[in-house]
Parts: structure tokens; sequence; C-alpha cells
């Protein structure tokens, strides 16, 4: 009854010898009884004790799958399955076996179900008959279970060199036991790989199994929590330095005057030293604080625009949002409260995968910002999940092209792309920001042909609110005094 429920509660991955506590007890009491009869000099005559099951039947583990073990180095073609046993052969002659248990896999695999069940029932049945008939000396002492084969036989009967065969040839029994079904395991394997000849190729989903199987939970879990650990001990380092605002200018290609401004979060310490944004950013996507951030740089960007307002400045403003935020209602209905207080001048950059991302609800907070009077763009266009029929079924205002499309402008496929993507933008009435502008070439090859934002280094930096009105009303100033020199050279 041990051996059968043992092997049926590993076979569930549930440890049989702690499960079934209750039954392994008379086992042990057994084992002494013997103990005491062979010290007084008598015969002892409990066969069935712990140290029998653990010495004779269980040898390498439930199952007695050391047998499996020496079956499949013996007798596999599966590379996959040999290197399995071949690393479990050592630990299996200390009676170790969670390598094969879920290597294999043994557990929940039906097709190694009835030698699991027969390998340690046969052991069972010919070491007690080896008992019974005298053969083999009976257990009196309980080897350590993590005793190595050959030993442990040895020292439970006392030092009967007769066990010491017995397990050998149990060992022999078992391997044979196993040796067909590992041969059915070889023909499975085959009929798994999928050749295609005009490919010379073949399909097999070993790697993909393999994968799936070394996703332990424990192990899983316990990554997690070492991560959530090491991401509150990287949020309690920024928590002490402070987050700011800086806004990059965008500048009209026809004019040349600055027409916006994109706000981007920094951070720094108490030193001074500012942190790019790459580096803080992900510890947050980890905590599950985007929103916050979003929420964040919407409130000071909502604030920064009513103290220009107020110096009778007026700018709008572009601010970045995640999917997080757009699937949100609650922090939606945060967000439009905040953008009703400067009506028309807080605009949205979302990436192409928020898209992807619960559509109907980004459906509706994309017709919600334009109802509150802001604008949508598609921030880095063309780098990720780029699908026209987003721009066919989302009401987008405009598409900002991503810097590496300006970069590859310095070859003639470059150029065919990116006038490419202009040409979509034109088709569909939708307005193109074009950002990481750094040359006065890239700029010229730009604005040739069409009425861009221009955003990137060949203006200016991200700079302070103070330096980015500075700036823009320079260039105000320098415009309308490029534009009267004009007018004067006509006349």
């Amino acid at each position: 009854m041990f051996s059968l429920l043992n092997s049926f509660l590993w076979f569930l991955g549930i440890h049989g010898y702690y499960a079934l506590t209750p039954l392994v007890t008379p086992l042990i009491e057994a084992l002494d009884i013997n103990r005491l009869i062979y010290n007084a000099g008598g015969v002892p005559g409990n066969i069935m004790n712990l140290s029998t099951l653990s010495s004779f039947m269980f040898i390498g583990g439930s199952g007695a799958t050391l047998g499996l073990a020496f079956a499949i180095v013996l007798f596999s073609k599966d590379k996959v399955m040999r290197v399995i046993a071949i690393t479990s052969v050592p630990l299996g002659l200390f009676n170790i076996n969670e390598i094969l248990l879920f290597g294999l896999p043994i557990i929940f695999n039906l097709r190694l179900l009835m030698p699991f069940f027969l390998a340690p029932l046969a052991n069972m049945l010919v070491s007690v008959t080896a008992m019974k008939l005298g053969l083999v000396a009976i257990p009196v002492v309980m080897a350590p279970i993590t005793s190595p084969l050959v030993l442990n036989a040895f020292i439970s009967t006392g030092g009967d060199i007769r066990a010491v065969v017995l397990q050998l040839i149990l060992v022999i029994m078992s391997t044979l036991i196993y040796w067909p079904f590992v041969r059915l395991l070889d023909k499975h394997v085959k009929r798994r790989d999928l050749y295609i000849p005009s490919l010379d190729t073949t399909f097999t989903r070993r790697e993909e199994e393999a994968y799936v199987l070394a996703v332990d939970p424990v192990t899983e879990s316990l990554k997690k929590v070492r991560e959530i650990e090491g991401v509150e001990k990287q949020l309690e380092a920024l928590s002490t330095r402070e987050f700011y605002l800086e806004f990059q200018p965008q500048v009209s290609g026809k004019t040349r005057q600055v027409v916006g401004a994109e706000a981007l979060i920094r951070l720094r310490d108490s030193n001074g030293k500012v942190e790019s944004p790459a580096k803080f950013l992900p510890v947050f996507e980890k905590a599950n604080l985007m929103k916050d951030i979003d929420t964040w740089v919407i409130r000071q960007s909502v604030q920064q625009s009513k103290e220009w307002i107020a110096q009778g400045f007026y700018m709008p403003i572009s601010v970045n949002v995640t999917s997080h935020t757009l699937t949100d209602l609650v922090v939606m209905e945060e967000v439009l409260d905040l953008i009703a207080e400067v009506p028309g001048l807080l605009h949205f950059e979302i990436t192409e995968e928020s898209l992807l991302e619960k559509e109907s609800v980004v459906e509706s907070s994309i017709s919600r910002l334009h109802e509150a009077g802001s604008t949508v763009h598609i921030d880095d266009f063309g780098t990720g999940y780029s699908s026209l029929s987003y721009l066919n079924r989302f009401d987008i205002d405009a598409i900002k092209i991503d810097r590496s499309f300006v970069v590859a402008l310095s070859t003639e496929r470059g150029k065919q792309v990116f006038y490419s993507l202009v040409g979509i933008a034109k088709q569909l009435g939708m307005n193109i920001i074009v950002e990481g502008v750094e040359t006065a070439e890239q700029y010229n090859i730009v604005t040739r042909e069409t009425d861009a934002v221009v955003q990137g280094w060949y203006f200016s930096k991200s700079v302070s609110a103070k330096d980015f009105k500075k700036y823009a009303l320079q260039r105000s100033a320098l415009s309308s005094k490029t534009a009267k020199t004009v007018t004067e050279v006509s006349l």
C-alpha cells in the first residue's frame, strides 16, 4: 500500500514520504523491534520496515528510477533524454531522483506511469521472497536515506554481503522493466518531429517542451520576490532625488518659429548630476507606477502652462502618456480635470504599442482628449507595431517620425522611406513632426517637400522653462526681422 500510494502521489507532484507520514510510523517501529531482537541474539521477523523500503524497493528514489536512468543511457537514442539520464545517475546512487521526475518528466507523464508503479512493486516481491527464504538478512538498522547504493544495503542488514548482491539484481530488474517504455518514448519523440522535404529541415517541439518544463513555479516565485526587492531598493534610492521637467522646442519648418514644446522628465541628485530617463523609467515600469509618472508630468506641465499664460506667453505643450494611463478610467478622469485648466494647450504623444492595449478603451480615451481640446500624436512612428490600420481606426492628429529615419536620410533609400511616411500622413490629413534633426543637411531634406514641425538638436536641446521661453521669443523676433527684410528687398 505504501509503495502504490507513494508512486501515485509522486506522479501527481506530491512528496510521497511526507504525505504518507501515518504509514511511515509503523514501518519505523517495525525496524526498532528488529534491532532490539537482533541485539538480543534473536532472529528479526519484521521484513516490511522502512529500511527495506529505502534500500531494496525505492532504489534511486520513488519508482525505483535508478533503473529508468540506466535504461535511458543503455537503450534510448534521444540525445536530450540521455543527457538528463546521465546527469541523474550520480544523484540516483544516493536515492535522489528529482532531475528525472521534473526533467523527463515523470510527473503527469502517462507513458511512464505503469513502470513507475511496477518497478518498486517488483523489487518488493523479490526482496521479500528472498528474505522469507533466508537468502538475505532482514534489515535491522536504518541507513540514512541518502546513503549510497550498495553501502545502504550492507549497513541496514548488519553487514550481509548477500544484500548487496540482491540490490544489484534489483537494479538490473528495474532497468529491464523500464526498457520497453523507454523505447516507446523514443518512438513518441520521433513521431513529433516533422520533416519538411522541400526545405530539408525538421521541426521539433523538444526545445519548446524543455523550456516549459524548466519553469518551476517555486523558482519563479523566488525570482519574482528578488525582483520586487531589487525594485524596492532602486525606488528607495530614487526617492531621495529630484524630478523636474525640461522642454524641447518644436519648430515650424515653414516659419522657423517655435510652435510647441515637448515636456521631458528628468531626475537629478543632490550634486546636480542628471540621470537619463532610460535608466529610471524602467524601474517605475516594473513597480507599476507609470500612471503616477504620467499624471505628475501632466500636472507639472499644466502648472507651467498657467505660469506662461500669466506672463502673456501661450505655448502648446506635448506630454508622453503610456497605455497604463489611457486604459485606466479613473486616471483619465484626473487627466481630463487637469487639462481643463488650460484648454487646448496640452497635447498627448502615445506610442504605437499603446494602441494594442484594450483598443476600445484607448479609442474612447483619445476621443475624450479631443473633446477637451487636445490633439493626439503617435510617437516614434515606424519603429514599433506599425500598421496603417491603426491610422485608419484611431482618430490621430499627427505622426511623429522617429529619429532613426532621420539618421537614414544620408542614403537614397532612406530618403525614399522617409518621403513615403510623409506621403501617408499627407493623404490621411495628418500633421507631421520629425524628431532627432541634428544637422542643416537633415533639416533641408526634411523641410524640402513638407511643412513638418522639426524637433532636435539642430535647433535646441531640452532646456528649462525659463530658457525655453527666451529661446522661443528670440526665434519669433528673428523670424519677424527676416520677414521684414525680405519685404523691403521685394519693394
